[in-house]
């Protein structure tokens, strides 16, 4: 499948922006090939820490404040239902405020993302593939029961052989 044309693409090295990227640069945010991460490494103007893309996805990654762009937001104000760093906590602003710590709310959805999961697994899926089992069964039992039916009704409006049917004169003649 050429990915180019594709609705699912993969991830590209932001470097090169065409060959796929195994690497991710957790300094500079970027998404790195295998070929370009020597390349990156060697810009020494930063202490670049490189990791893989699946280590990258699968870890939990705090976005960067709003307010001050060189801290990560580990805190959810309620009141005003965005994310904070540690230094917006202070200020007037969110000082009074319902504060919620995101690893624990992460870490809370995860766990309802588990159960749900586990009830889908074991309670509907069971259920939807009886009744993905038993649909085409029903629907020939269904369509041999309008069959009868149909055959039925045939009978009963074709007339008995060797017998005719007698009209009634009903524009008034004699009676």
């Amino acid at each position: 499948m050429d990915p180019s044309h594709s609705a699912q693409d993969v991830v590209r090295c932001a470097l090169c922006r065409d060959a796929v990227a195994l690497m991710y640069c957790n300094v500079c945010h970027m998404h790195l090939c295998d070929d370009c991460v020597a390349k990156h490494l060697s810009d020494k103007s930063q202490v670049h820490t490189v990791v893989s893309l699946t280590q990258y996805l699968s870890s939990l990654q705090f976005p960067k404040c709003s307010d001050h762009p060189d801290k990560q937001c580990k805190l959810y104000c309620e009141n005003c239902d965005c994310l904070i760093c540690l230094h917006c906590v202070t200020p007037e602003k969110h000082k009074h405020h319902d504060l919620f710590n995101l690893k624990e709310i992460y870490q809370n959805k995860q766990e309802v993302i588990r159960n749900d999961l586990e009830e889908l697994e074991k309670l509907i899926y069971p259920k939807y593939q009886e009744a993905a089992t038993n649909s085409p069964v029903k629907r020939a039992d269904g369509s041999q029961h309008w069959q009868k039916l149909r055959s039925a009704r045939k009978t009963r409006r074709s007339p008995p052989s060797g017998s005719r049917r007698h009209h009634s004169n009903t524009t008034g003649g004699n009676r």
